[in-house]
């Protein structure tokens, strides 16, 4: 495949990717530094790290903070641990069948990580 041929295909896919990533992405952190209501969008008042300091300095955000961490901590390992673990169990206790029944009972976890 040459190079304009390359180019046909990926520049597109790359624009649409950039627009559906980059565009909100940076419009958000725009709109983070304006006070906006919701019931007028186009009276918007400048005022920079206000947001962010309010935020930071509320302590409902760092007991939600700190909720969210422990929820992390505990749900993550599980998962991982249920996810390749009782798979890994049910294949090798596959009861004869054959090996290419095995990812089909498994997590998706086990199998994505197996190919």
């Amino acid at each position: 495949m040459d190079r304009r041929t390359f180019a046909g295909f990926t520049i597109p896919s790359v624009l649409i990717m950039v627009m559906l990533m980059a565009v909100p992405l940076i419009t958000t952190v725009y709109l983070s530094f304006n006070r906006i209501f919701l019931r007028d969008l186009n009276d918007r008042q400048w005022i920079g790290f206000e947001n962010y300091t309010e935020v930071l300095s509320d302590p409902a955000f760092w007991d939600a903070f700190k909720l969210t961490i422990l929820f992390v901590a505990i749900v993550v390992p599980a998962h991982l641990v249920l996810g390749f673990g009782l798979p890994t169990e049910g294949l090798n206790n596959a009861g004869g069948r054959q090996w290419t029944e095995g990812p089909l009972r498994a997590s998706p976890s086990r199998v994505f990580s197996s190919w």
